[in-house]
């Protein structure tokens, strides 16, 4: 049994997981105006602290099967629904809720996931294995859908709209979905790092039917390889020249920031080293937390690779340990 439940979850990896990520990082290099070179080279790469990403639990491939169903359904702790309605479009998210969950049971902290893609593509299933791992460590797990480029011929602005839609309709319903309000953080990849920084520093960018007095702002971040700095020289600053000073999470920090995790490669061609460190640098100055992990030989796309699961699920497993929002895990 163990055996094949490895071939599953090696499976997801290889397939699924490669051919999603490989969509979104051609839209990244889209967004440069560069032609694409896809690759993981992790290959068991440490922290920047040089200690060791400890294994993790296994999941299941039958634990990692994301629900694809009707709205306002829940299936196997997934729940389904509508958060945002445009017109003919309707913007749903998934909530994923820990396997001993229950609806009258205690509130459990929660934390919004934005996938990549440059803005211009991507979907939820970059989570699929994510999800599901956060989730049977404690914490519900919420992954929306928002508009992209190539599928709603938006804007970039309209990304964070949603992104912001997306939180304040977490906040607003937290009690009914069993979450606890005062923790919810808020994490992505690449672009959908962007969206989930930019909601608790970049002010403006809000859809104009949200009811402005429901709180966006996380209460924590968990980015990996977030699309950080929009400045001049930064990702994608010619697509955004127009408006980057409010839009560039790096460039709106203020005074006592949510706590920050921070996951990069050495190799990402696209999220440099040096603007990670800009940013702790910023957090710290305004009195703010940053764990910066620093992989060795692992590129822009290394969290798609089962040594790069691995490693950000521990540090992420770590950083939430840190804040009281997860309990230790227990040494079998």
């Amino acid at each position: 049994m163990k055996k094949s439940t490895d071939k599953n979850n090696m499976r997801l990896y290889k397939n699924h997981r490669t051919h999603a990520f490989a969509c979104a990082l051609l839209a990244v290099c889209a967004t440069q105006g560069i032609g694409a070179e896809y690759h993981v080279s992790v290959t068991g790469s440490d922290a920047s602290d040089g200690s060791k990403s400890a294994p993790l639990k296994t999941i299941s491939a039958a634990a990692a099967k994301a629900h694809s169903g009707n709205t306002n359904t829940v299936q196997e702790g997934i729940k389904t629904l509508t958060y945002k309605e445009l017109g003919d479009a309707e913007l749903e998210m998934k909530i994923h809720y820990p396997p001993d969950w229950k609806s009258d049971g205690k509130k459990l902290p929660a934390i919004v996931l934005f996938f990549g893609g440059g803005w211009h593509a991507g979907d939820i299933t970059q989570f699929r294995i994510t999800a599901p791992f956060l989730a049977e460590r404690g914490m519900i797990v919420v992954t929306p859908e928002y508009r992209t480029i190539q599928k709603h011929g938006v804007t970039p602005v309209q990304c964070l709209a949603d992104a912001k839609s997306a939180m304040r309709y977490v906040y607003k319903n937290a009690a009914a979905l069993g979450i606890d309000a005062s923790r919810i953080a808020a994490g992505g990849i690449s672009a959908g790092g962007h969206l989930a920084a930019a909601t608790a520093f970049s002010k403006g960018f809000d859809d104009p039917a949200d009811d402005l007095q429901v709180n966006c702002k996380p209460s924590a971040l968990a980015l990996i390889v977030p699309v950080i700095d929009n400045g001049p020289g930064g990702f994608a600053h010619d697509q955004v020249k127009a408006y980057w000073e409010a839009f560039s999470p790096m460039h709106n920090i203020g005074p006592n920031p949510p706590p920050a995790l921070f996951l990069v490669g050495d190799l990402d061609k696209y999220i440099p080293v040096a603007t990670a460190h800009q940013f702790k640098a910023e957090m710290e100055k305004h009195g703010g937390r940053c764990d910066l992990k620093i992989y060795e030989k692992a590129d822009h796309a290394f969290n798609f690779s089962p040594t790069g699961f691995k490693a950000t699920h521990q540090d992420m497993d770590d950083f939430f340990v840190s804040l009281g929002y997860l309990k230790t895990k227990e040494t079998p």
